[in-house]
């Protein structure tokens, strides 16, 4: 059987064709029987790459030129940019938008690909390219099964996460490290495909900048390393050889960066991420206690083992060094931003793979007959298999050190009818009306994103999203806007009840009636979710007072005393404000921090805003957005706008398409400036935008 092995392996396209058609059969197996009948509990990032696949595929199918422009703008503009989902194109003409055929997609395309680089590579540098004999040809074949039965691949995919891609141009660029060393001289093409393949990943998903800096410095520090070792009268070429080739290949991912992305990097450079994700943060303890729940006490004890056995072996030093510099450097830039999440492990996860098959190959190599051999893999095997199990499909199942502790089992949501009877109830209380509700929960039991994934189409056009992180986030001026709220008898923070009271403040002021909370009256009883948590349904009976908002905004100034200086009296009057929106599709809000975006419906859109003679004056400047120009209409572009100050019209034009507009509204004792916007009862998606270029106050 091992000679008959042999010969197979001997011809490496059929035996990785071999490998290929047996992953790709079990997968199709496994990912139907994993995502038949799970609760279509989809938010936040399980459901934003599903959303966005379902959104591309469909414009690609109706017009090829605006899906083009589109995957551009969101290319070069977005943090989470479509490239992941666009390979996914032919998964949705047979599934169409089948949770189904987007798992399987991301599985077939991405994770099998991910599975046999990983093997190749693991491959080369433990057995060397060795004879194909007995004990390597039984070590191969379990170290396909130890590659497939690895749920670092499979929790984040299996999610709806599609970030695995951005592992294979990581794996691709390590196996040419392993052929080509920077000490030597090679042609331009070799560094500028290594760059290429880097940029790669920071495309696929942004946050593979960390496994980028640990590429590099690692490919340094092991070059350095070598460049001691070489003889004296070779160093110098040595020198120019390896600085030509970390500047190619540095200068191409750079230049490929700035020229697809520069608007990208733009906003990267502006933002401060370890303020805005400090919601994300934890204690070292809690990082290391992470890391061990996401790879298990067994991964990484023999990872362990890996790092001793690599250090005293010395054909295995090099490989060994370089794995470890890469966890080292990428987890450690990563962790002074935020703590790492289920996707975010990908950026180590290959390495400790080969670090973990080290220890295993370890104690492998000890063991002189085949047989000890073949039975010391079958119990990792099992171990695996019991992991694999206990982690995806067991739900109430853990044995102790065996399973790892973040299980990632089929979505299932306990009380799921009474979740329905909430969605159903506030779909009745919508019907016929042009209202929005907020949810004031950020969590898996509820939260503004899943009504969205799972609500009727009543509640997806009504849904105002708030804000979830305080410092990435800040205040929501629109869900406080909205005519009715959802709140929670324990505050449902899904990361840190520190980092999130933009979402436990209003939750809790509302529900207890103070501040804020005066505005509301409860007009639901309990729907008992998921742990146990109720939830109540609010309606906004009136506007806010001066007083209300103080006392409100006075809760978040004794966490963040610099907030104070952040909102100002404008933001004051906005937060005061009452608006009675247009039939269909009426809408207005605050858009960014400096403008009010207004649309009419069937009927005029209005909105009061109560600068309390605390406003000297504003300076407005009054156009259409060229997106928002709905040129299906015979007066497309034009919107007639009033302004009212304390019930007397001080400005009645229509603010036409190109066609900008700049006033100055005089303001020093008014207490009501009221903003209608109306298209003489035709229905039109013409947006308005009140630019606020200036504010001088009192």
């Amino acid at each position: 059987m091992f000679n008959k092995m042999g010969i197979i392996m001997k011809n490496n396209k059929i035996f990785y064709c071999t490998i290929a058609s047996c992953f790709i059969i079990i997968t199709a197996i496994f990912v139907y029987k994993y995502v038949k009948n799970e609760s279509p509990i989809y938010i936040y990032d399980y459901s934003g790459y599903y959303e966005t696949y379902k959104g591309f595929s469909k414009e690609f199918l109706s017009s090829k030129s605006k899906y083009i422009k589109e995957v551009i703008s969101s290319v070069r503009n977005s943090d989470y940019n479509c490239t992941p989902i666009v390979l996914l194109l032919p998964f949705y003409i047979i599934f169409k938008t089948s949770r189904m055929g987007y798992i399987l997609g991301c599985c077939l395309f991405y994770v099998i690909p991910t599975l046999l680089l990983t093997i190749i590579y693991t491959k080369k540098i433990i057995l060397k390219n060795e004879n194909e004999n007995n004990e390597n040809i039984i070590f191969t074949i379990f170290l396909c099964i130890f590659a497939f039965l690895y749920t670092r691949w499979w929790s984040p995919t299996l999610r709806g996460l599609p970030d695995i891609i951005a592992v294979i141009p990581l794996i691709v660029a390590s196996l040419i490290v392993l052929k080509y060393s920077f000490l030597q001289k090679h042609k331009a093409y070799i560094p500028v495909v290594m760059g290429f393949l880097m940029y790669l990943s920071f495309l696929f998903r942004r946050y593979f900048i960390y496994s980028i800096i640990g590429f590099y410095s690692s490919l340094f520090i092991r070059e350095l390393i070598r460049f001691f070792a070489i003889p004296k009268n070779e160093k110098k070429k040595a020198f120019f050889n390896a600085l030509k080739n970390f500047l190619i290949a540095g200068l191409t991912t750079l230049i490929l960066v700035l020229l697809v992305q520069l608007p990208l990097v733009r906003t990267i450079l502006a933002q401060d991420y370890s303020e805005s994700y400090s919601a994300f943060q934890d204690t070292i303890t809690n990082h290391v206690n992470r890391t061990i729940d996401e790879f298990g006490f067994v991964v990484l004890f023999f990872v362990v083992i890996g790092i001793v056995y690599t250090i005293k072996t010395k054909k295995y030093r090099e490989n060994g060094l370089f794995c470890m510099l890469n966890i080292g450097v990428t987890y450690g830039t990563f962790a002074t931003v935020q703590a790492m999440g289920v996707h975010h492990y990908l950026t180590i996860s290959f390495w400790i793979f080969v670090l973990y098959v080290y220890g295993i190959y370890c104690i492998y190599n000890l063991l002189k007959q085949n047989i000890f051999k073949i039975f010391w893999c079958a119990i990792i095997t099992i171990y695996m298999i019991i992991n694999f199990c206990t982690t995806y499909i067991y739900r109430d199942l853990r044995i102790p050190i065996i399973s790892q502790n973040n299980k990632y089992c089929k979505f299932y949501y306990d009380n799921f009818n009474e979740l329905q009877r909430l969605i159903g109830d506030l779909d009745k209380i919508l019907d016929g009306k042009n209202s929005k509700f907020a949810v004031f929960a950020s969590s898996e039991v509820i939260s503004d994103n899943l009504l969205d994934m799972i609500g009727t189409d009543n509640l997806k056009k009504s849904v105002e999203y708030s804000s979830a992180i305080d410092l990435r986030d800040g205040m929501s001026f629109n869900s406080l806007l909205s005519e009715y709220a959802i709140v929670t008898n324990i505050p449902q923070t899904g990361t840190s009840d520190d980092g999130q009271r933009v979402v436990s403040v209003p939750n809790n002021e509302i529900l207890k009636g103070t501040s804020i909370g005066n505005a509301y009256e409860k007009i639901s009883d309990a729907y008992i979710l998921e742990n146990n948590v109720e939830a109540y349904i609010y309606k906004k009976i009136r506007g806010f007072t001066e007083e209300e908002i103080q006392e409100y905004m006075n809760i978040f100034f004794e966490y963040y005393p610099q907030w104070n200086e952040k909102y100002s009296a404008l933001d004051y009057a906005i937060l005061m404000a009452e608006r009675s929106l247009g039939e269909e599709i009426g809408n207005a809000k605050r858009y960014k921090n400096n403008s009010i975006y207004m649309s009419p419906g069937f009927s005029p859109t209005e909105i009061t805003i109560k600068p309390n003679k605390k406003i000297e004056s504003m300076k407005l400047r009054l156009y259409i957005d060229e997106n928002g120009v709905d040129i299906t209409t015979d007066d497309y572009g034009k919107i007639k706008l009033t302004i009212k100050q304390d019930e007397k019209i001080i400005y009645e034009k229509n603010v036409l398409y190109k066609e900008p507009q700049d006033i100055e509204l005089e303001l020093s004792n008014t207490n009501n400036l009221e903003f209608i916007v109306d298209k003489d009862g035709k229905l039109s998606w013409d947006n308005l935008y009140m630019e606020i270029k200036d504010v001088r106050l009192k």
